[in-house]
């Protein structure tokens, strides 16, 4: 057994400098050779420093270094390189498969102390998920050398001895699992690493250089070394801080703990407590500017790793090149996304869990390659066959559109992608993954030298992988649930970026004592992270994780202490130390100041803890911006050439023109991609056409029987639904089926009545268009009239609409306001308003009524009278009802159609601005932020306008 030997680096230089110095000393000429020695740094990013900071020494001197094993603490745990091994060693997806095949077998229902309560049903999703946990714990356990069977005898009268005798027997069939595939467990093969070290050939000295988060696991490792291994532990601190660590090099809880008298190394002016991620960044920015600005290398650090894209994206703006060494997760890319898509349509049949994947650009364009179809044309047809139809599944989707003329590029695509998701039917993993790849990329070409292209080619071989580890092993589960357990894997995994001509890099706390930049701003140095909770599996509570010889609050703090004390202390002399902290997270949740920060006197206490919980919010020194779009909406340019004019083109330009403009003139429309029931507009496309077909009938629409126009109504609303939304539509299109089944049922009592009283339909749909000689200044008025009756007797004519949507006033309230009083001075307005009957002073906000009645005294002349009405049809059937416009006079209709001849000059002459400040539905408020006026540029900043 090696005796380690503690060494002590004072505090006057960084870590990489005395590490560099302590390996480069004696070193007299000739290349330096270290390949007798492993030297051991705290993290991989540790190893990577080190070695460039060595060859660039080596550099200075014109010569080379030989380095070959410079390691982290789990490589030290890990086979060697040209080591044989009898198994191969499961990685962690396959430790996930042995566990859940042992839980699907075991007898959990009489593992009640584990398990006090079952889901109601035992599939491979349930246990999977406890697998992880399980997993998890075994891991936590392994970094001090403990297994479930130890841990059982440890923590024996501590906790409960049934529950542990379960997860030791859970333990014991998941070892053995292992075993019949011919695998390993990694902590098993790390348990007897620490009591056996290999060393490469020719090493016969280990130098451990300032590693302070030691696993114990490592610290075995090092005691088991061989005698004849020369063992130097390297601690960065003063000589005289010997009795603060063990014979290891660990801080000790008793010297750095909440017992220890300590004083905070960093003033009350370099800690500052700020409300956000966003304030953090531009605070960080604007102390490391004033840092730089007097000449001192900067570096940037985060404890809290979610702070990092907002760091990234802050110093980006500023014009630094950034680089975050976590790199990001493989869930945020495209192919994962597209996978997890495509695997989810294979195993359901629901519409809902394809349309996502339909959308995707790279499955449009696969599928519209299969296709023969172009995806923006698919893509717009889809999402109107979507709206009318809703279907329940895709097997329905195809169904719905065969045969029909407006959907063959639908229907086309649709079979496309059916059969492209048999793929996933392949007979292995593998197998599946790789051609649906190929599916989707087999003749797209890629380019690794471009970042993005590179993460396409380093997700293609993950995801390669983790299915070929699943294939080795296969399980009891079905193919289609392996591929599910691929794609979870594949989701926890992270690509790594280019790191690049970085100027900046954003480290973690662990990376930061390696830092040799003499200004230092740390980001997150909240108590969630600094110290943080070690851990928060359910089976390791604090006590426990003490008892087992694990990282513990204790030890974690110890740690943490001894760190910040650490990077304080190499810049007492040169440099300058800066806290943030945030008051609350991105997602607004509390945060604490770390309790780090709280190490004072008694009397320096109570000013420490005002500074760090202020009253008010404390500038940064910038005045927070408003919150506004990066960039101002600047549509193009264009004139309005329609060669016809309708009622609802004038109601959306009265509302607003800008609103009219970016629907009528550039045709922009939203588009509901999660609906799952029919629309307003849908549902009451849907009653006008049963309607439509009821006046048709000129038997039945000539009937005075209400019974008899009910029971019609309702086939004719059953063949319409079958014909839209298919045999067994959605729930929720089933409910709103019903309802038009009770508003038709009420409407037949109105319709039987109003029959009874002479009216009799003459024309339903009516078309309007330049045949009947109605123009508005100039342009041909167009429009679909609901329905047309004339009075047998008198010979009146009436003008009706249908409206489901409930409306508080009658068709005259419908169509007019009153002017308020802010109104009252906008000259550009004044076109709109009119008085009424009453003398009061209105605006119009539709014409619709007004125009269909001058429209029809062209289409006839000889009709004399035309009233109009509306037919309410909203859900509450008390209120469905026939609401004639009373006084719709001659006043009226003059007025309506000057008000429609002013807004068709000003189209021509292309007014569409000032846009109106709300509406009463906004289909566009998503990409004005909430803010017309600020998030679009005025016109004379429009693409082919002049500026």
């Amino acid at each position: 057994m090696s005796t380690a030997t503690l060494h002590f680096w004072n505090w006057d230089r960084p870590v990489l400098e005395h590490a560099v110095a302590e390996l480069t000393s004696g070193w007299k000429s000739g290349a330096l050779d270290l390949s007798d020695a492993v030297i051991v740094c705290p993290t991989a990013e540790a190893v990577r420093r080190l070695r460039q900071a060595l060859a660039e020494a080596a550099s200075k001197r014109g010569s080379a270094v030989m380095a070959p094993h410079v390691w982290h603490p789990a490589s030290a745990l890990s086979p060697l390189a040209d080591q044989q091994q009898q198994h191969a060693i499961a990685p962690i997806l396959q430790e996930r498969m042995a566990w859940s095949e042992v839980l699907m077998k075991a007898r959990v229902v009489e593992m009640q102390a584990l398990f006090p309560s079952l889901p109601e049903s035992r599939d491979l999703g349930w246990a999977s998920s406890v697998a992880e946990t399980l997993r998890k714990t075994r891991h936590a356990l392994g970094a001090s050398g403990h297994t479930m069977e130890s841990a059982a005898q440890e923590l024996g009268g501590m906790d409960s001895t049934e529950r542990w005798q379960h997860l030791a027997e859970l333990e014991k069939g998941y070892l053995q699992q292992l075993d019949a595939w011919g695998l390993e467990d990694a902590q098993e093969y790390k348990r007897h690493a620490a009591r056996h070290p290999m060393l490469p050939e020719g090493v016969h000295r280990v130098l451990v250089c300032a590693v302070a988060d030691a696993p114990p696991l490592f610290l075995q490792w090092l005691l088991a070394l061989p005698e004849e291994i020369e063992t130097n532990i390297f601690v960065h601190a003063p000589e005289t801080m010997r009795g603060c660590f063990s014979g290891l090099g660990v801080p000790l809880p008793s010297a750095w703990g909440d017992e220890a008298v300590l004083s905070c190394p960093v003033p009350h002016s370099h800690m500052r407590s700020v409300t956000g991620p966003e304030e953090q960044s531009r605070l960080a920015v604007k102390l490391l500017t004033a840092m730089a600005a007097q000449g001192l290398p900067v570096a940037i650090g985060t404890c809290d790793p979610t702070l990092a894209s907002s760091l990234e994206g802050t110093l980006s703006a500023e014009g630094a090149r950034v680089y975050n060494p976590a790199g990001r997760s493989a869930r945020q890319h495209i192919i994962a996304q597209v996978l997890r898509a495509g695997w989810k349509s294979a195993t359901s049949a629901s519409w809902r869990a394809w349309l996502p994947f339909l959308r995707m650009d790279d499955v449009m364009r696969a599928i519209c390659r299969d296709a023969n179809a172009k995806p923006t044309e698919v893509l717009i047809v889809l999402d109107d066959f979507h709206a009318v139809h809703l279907p329940p599944t895709i097997e329905d989707a195809v169904k719905l559109s065969a045969g029909k003329e407006d959907y063959a590029k639908v229907h086309a695509a649709l079979t496309a992608a059916m059969k492209a998701s048999e793929i996933w039917g392949a007979g292995s993993c593998v197998a599946a993954v790789r051609e649906f790849l190929l599916w989707l990329y087999g003749e797209r070409s890629f380019d690794t030298a471009k970042e993005s292209d590179r993460h396409f080619g380093e997700i293609f071989g993950e995801v390669l992988r983790l299915a070929a580890d699943v294939d080795a092993v296969r399980g009891s589960a079905s193919p289609m649930d392996l591929l599910g357990q691929v794609l979870d894997a594949l989701e926890e995994s992270q690509m790594s970026d280019l790191r690049g001509e970085s100027e900046l890099v954003i480290y973690g706390w662990l990376e930061l004592p390696w830092e040799p930049s003499p200004g230092l701003v740390i980001t997150g140095f909240n108590d969630e992270h600094v110290p943080g909770n070690p851990g928060n599996d359910p089976f390791l509570p604090d006590k426990a994780r003490e008892k087992l010889g694990l990282s513990c609050q204790a030890s974690r703090r110890a740690r943490d202490t001894y760190l910040l004390h650490a990077m304080a202390g190499q810049r007492e002399v040169q440099g300058s130390l800066h806290i943030l902290l945030g008051r609350v997270s991105k997602d607004s949740d509390a945060l604490r100041p770390s309790r780090l920060l709280l190490d004072a006197s008694d009397e320096a206490l109570p000013g420490r803890v005002r500074h760090l919980f202020p009253q008010e919010e404390e500038s940064t020194g910038q005045s927070r911006p408003a919150r506004t779009l990066a960039f101002g909406l600047r549509p193009e340019l264009k004139p309005w050439k329609a060669q016809k004019i309708s009622p609802s083109d004038l109601r959306a330009y009265l509302a607003c023109p800008f609103r009219f403009y970016l629907s009528r003139v550039l045709r922009m429309e939203a588009v509901e991609t999660g609906q799952r029931e029919m629309s307003p507009a849908d549902f009451g496309s849907l009653m006008h056409a049963v309607l439509e077909s009821f006046g048709r009938d000129t038997m039945i629409s000539t009937s005075t029987n209400e019974l008899e126009i009910a029971s019609w109504l309702e086939d004719a609303l059953e063949k319409h639904v079958r014909a839209r939304h298919g045999l067994q539509p959605l729930f929720a299109v089933a409910l709103q089926a019903e309802s038009m089944r009770q508003r038709l049922r009420a409407f037949a009592r109105i319709q039987a009545e109003q029959r009874s009283d002479g009216w009799r339909i003459i024309a339903v749909e009516e078309r309007m268009d330049e045949s009947w000689g109605a123009t508005i200044g100039g342009v041909p008025l167009v429009g679909t009239i609901d329905r047309v009756e004339r009075h047998d007797s008198t010979g009146r004519m009436r003008i009706v609409d249908y409206k489901t949507a409930r409306l508080k006033q009658g068709p005259a309230g419908a169509h007019r306001r009153k002017v308020r009083a802010e109104e009252l001075a906008d000259e550009t307005q004044k076109w709109k308003h009119f008085t009424d009957g009453k003398g009061h002073l209105m605006r119009w906000v539709d014409l619709q009524l007004p125009l269909y009645v001058e429209a029809a005294r062209r289409k006839w002349p000889e009709a004399g009278e035309i009233e109009a009405a509306y037919v309410c049809l909203p859900a509450t059937v008390e209120d469905i009802k026939l609401r004639p416009w009373e006084g719709l006079d001659e006043h009226l209709l003059s007025s309506a159609w000057l008000c429609a001849e002013r807004a068709v000059q000003l189209m021509k002459d292309g007014v569409f601005w000032p846009p109106a400040s709300e509406t009463d539905y906004d289909a566009f408020g998503e990409i004005f932020a909430g803010d017309v006026m600020h998030g679009v540029l005025p016109p004379e900043a429009w693409k082919g306008g002049r500026v």
